[in-house]
């Protein structure tokens, strides 16, 4: 019985040490602005014309999975409502990891995004002296997601140096970036947030020269009015983006939003929404991407709610 025990034992570490290492499944996660519904479609497109067989999609309360094989090698890509208007994308691959397999993923999202639009030509002299006296009280806000930068749009609301934006993508009590239309930088603090609203008050430690008065707002632009969004799209202060109202309102969790026909550049959450009197209406919430132009505006009972709240 010792010499088969001194025996096997040799051989039990030799077979033991022969056993293949274990590969374990990549796991990749980014997040996107672009609403959960687009994102699905958009993703089943891209896996069927890049040879993975037979998408299969789920839904459940969280959110929504793909599953996708090719060669030996299967996906599972867990989709998750970030927010309202952004998508985190979660991958999981049963290979070894290959980036160029990654690259062409994100790269394809990424030129998604970022693929041009058609802008219309708007004659500026058209912009009513109302609006364009409101231009001062913009402000580009420039924050950090998960360690990547990124910058919105929002304008001054107090003279003690309230600033109202959008709140998806930032935490009560986050530091901030902002520039004012003078070109003067500070740093501000976000002192209220409200995620359901979707919108957000930063203080900065200076006082404001221009601000927008809240009171005297818009409840209900007529449809197919001319509106105006002033803010600070791709970090651009002063811009003005003109369109229409399209529609009623449509419910999102529980709120109303409005649709609007405007080209939305990126960069322009938190923007204000005048009327050709330059009374505020409302705030640009986002763009549904993949279309020519189609934006979404936090109305301003909405806003007025939030500030009297």
């Amino acid at each position: 019985m010792k010499l088969t025990a001194r025996f096997c034992l040799p051989m039990l570490l030799l077979w033991t040490g022969a056993l293949p290492a274990r590969v374990e499944p990549i796991h990749i996660e980014r997040i996107f602005s672009m609403p959960l519904s687009e994102m699905e479609e958009i993703l089943t497109s891209w896996l069927k014309n890049n040879g993975f067989q037979n998408p299969r999609v789920t839904h459940d309360q969280r959110g929504v999975q793909l599953e996708a094989g090719r060669s030996h090698v299967n996906w599972t890509i867990r989709l998750y409502a970030h927010s309202a208007l952004a998508t985190r994308v979660e991958v999981q691959s049963s290979a070894d990891r290959d980036d160029r397999q990654w690259d062409a993923l994100w790269g394809y999202l990424e030129d998604y995004l970022n693929k041009s639009e058609k802008k219309p030509k708007v004659n500026l002299p058209a912009i009513p002296e109302a609006v364009r006296n409101h231009q001062s009280a913009i402000v580009c806000i420039y924050a950090e997601r998960s360690g990547v930068p990124f910058q919105f749009s929002g304008f001054a609301v107090g003279r003690e140096g309230l600033i109202a934006t959008t709140a998806h993508d930032l935490k009560l009590g986050q530091t901030v970036s902002v520039h004012l239309h003078d070109e003067r930088q500070m740093n501000g603090r976000v002192v209220k947030l409200d995620a359901h609203r979707d919108l957000s008050l930063i203080k900065v430690p200076e006082n404001l020269d221009s601000v927008v008065s809240i009171t005297g707002g818009r409840h209900v632009p007529g449809i197919d009015d001319v509106l105006f969004a002033c803010g600070c799209a791709r970090s651009e202060s002063g811009g003005i983006q003109v369109g229409v109202l399209d529609g009623v309102p449509r419910r999102v969790e529980g709120l109303p939003l409005w649709q609007v026909r405007m080209h939305i550049e990126p960069g322009s959450s938190g923007s204000p929404v005048f009327d050709a009197m330059g009374r505020v209406t409302g705030v640009v919430k986002g763009r549904y991407k993949g279309t020519v132009q189609v934006g979404f505006l936090i109305p301003f009972e909405t806003l007025l709610s939030f500030m009297e709240k």
